[in-house]
């Protein structure tokens, strides 16, 4: 996605910024119907008695079906005979308006067929993040796991009902990129369900099943775009209207991966003065530069290097006028996981005889953190931002008046498990402290850029 223009008010069409949309509330559920039972051949799908899907094979999966709020029967029979003589128990469903399922039968013969109800989550989806669900349907298969470039996702995904009453489906939300995705057996790396590269798009929704046996295991792999049901029913396409504003916002670039080389970032497939920012000792922040307000595509490239060979996955920013953005690299280059997380900064004016502190957590095999100033806990729960996205980016902001302080990072809701402290630590008013956690947990390092805010607003003023 490229920088929009600069009008006061943008106005984000669901179609040109996928993951900002809210889906439309149309007043209707959505049902989609799985063929997943390897040893049954056509069916017939029976709604309220009406026949809705015909002749669907193994394996199969519909697109969507849109059906009126209230409850629904649903009976799957071989064809031409009657929702009387169903193959699996008739299920009821309970649909309310915006819901979106997927009914399956799976099973066998000899381990017992049944119907399966995925109630699928359609929410929003965050800016520049991807949604995948997981369904294990092999009947006499063993539990899966789910890796996208080697991180591992889901873990001991098991047929439905097997672990208690689990419905044997997991759903993350990623960063939307190019991923190598595997799909294998928890306890045999050597068995492989689903094994692809592929492009995953922001605001899209991808379904990937594990079916057939054990022995002779195969998969589907189906993606659903939500951009495509904001006009469902005849309802106008929603828009999201982001105030980014007419003026211009700050970017630095923060570099705290332990074994990363200098890089330099590029905007827009652009490159831009902030170049070769390598790690330093703890860590480095760069200079800030001015960029007009927009929406950008964030790069990173080895120092020198051209953006194709990046090491770090691009991703969408949404850069609002008069906003300071730290653009943050954690992760290690030996085993390709560097990624960048946008903070933004707190540059709001300091109450007067307090500081503020930034605290960032860069310790890719940390526990999350709480952070104790003289022995009082004022940061909760500081999470490492990895590659399930969620509201935590990895950093959480603080004022507190100025004084010396004791500054003690503990595993969360564990005050005796202390892995860094920092003694008689004066802190000035009108200071801005970023304070990130680098290194691992062995040799775990504090990185502190103390600057007083006024001077860096002053700075750009004058320019």
């Amino acid at each position: 996605m490229k920088r929009t223009g600069i009008p006061v008010l943008i106005t984000l069409l669901v179609s040109m910024v996928g993951g900002i949309a809210v889906l439309a509330q149309d007043d209707v559920a959505r049902i989609r119907f799985g063929h997943f039972s390897p040893d049954l051949e056509l069916l017939d799908v029976y709604v309220n008695g009406e026949l809705t899907v015909e002749n669907y094979d193994f394996p199969d999966l519909t697109g969507w079906l849109e059906f009126e709020p209230g409850i629904v029967e649903i009976a799957i029979s071989p064809p031409n005979t009657s929702p009387d003589e169903p193959v699996v128990p008739i299920g009821e469903l309970t649909l309310e308006a915006d819901d979106w399922y997927t009914v399956s039968i799976i099973g066998e013969a000899r381990r017992g067929r049944s119907l399966n109800i995925l109630e699928e989550d359609y929410s929003d989806i965050a800016f520049g993040e991807t949604r995948l669900t997981i369904f294990n349907a092999i009947p006499d298969g063993q539990p899966l796991s789910f890796f996208a470039n080697d991180t591992l996702l889901v873990a001991g995904l098991a047929y439905p009902g097997i672990q208690g009453d689990n419905d044997g489906a997991a759903t993350i939300d990623i960063v939307a990129q190019e991923y190598a995705l595997l799909l294998n057996e928890t306890d045999n790396d050597r068995r492989n369900i689903f094994n692809t590269t592929a492009t995953l798009g922001g605001n899209r929704h991808y379904f990937i099943v594990a079916i057939g046996y054990d022995l002779r295991s195969s998969s589907l792999f189906t993606t659903t775009d939500l951009t495509e049901y904001n006009t469902s029913g005849g309802v106008e396409s929603d828009t999201v209207q982001v105030e980014i504003g007419d003026g211009d916002a700050r970017l630095r670039v923060g570099n705290f991966a332990t074994d990363s080389t200098g890089i330099d970032l590029y905007l827009d497939s652009e490159a831009t003065d902030l170049t070769d920012i390598g790690f330093g000792s703890r860590g480095t922040l760069s200079e800030w530069i001015v960029v007009p307000a927009g929406v950008y595509e964030i790069g990173f490239a080895r120092a020198g290097e051209p953006l194709e060979d990046g090491i770090i996955p691009s991703f969408n920013a949404i850069v609002v006028s008069d906003t300071w953005n730290t653009l943050a690299i954690v992760g290690r280059a030996e085993n390709d996981s560097l990624i960048s997380r946008q903070i933004v900064e707190d540059y709001s004016p300091i109450p007067r005889g307090e500081s503020r502190l930034t605290f960032f957590h860069a310790v890719p095999d940390g526990p999350n953190f709480d952070v104790l100033i003289n022995d009082q806990p004022f940061v909760n729960d500081l999470t490492y931002p990895g590659r399930l996205p969620s509201d935590e980016n990895g950093a959480k902001v603080i004022d507190i008046a100025e004084d010396t302080y004791d500054i003690e990072m503990v595993e969360t809701g564990n005050l005796d498990s202390s892995f860094y402290e920092l003694a008689d630590v004066p802190l000035r008013a009108g200071n801005h402290y970023f304070m990130a956690l680098v290194n691992d947990i062995e040799t775990i390092n504090l990185y502190i850029q103390p600057i007083t805010q006024e001077d860096v607003i002053e700075q750009f003023v004058a320019e």
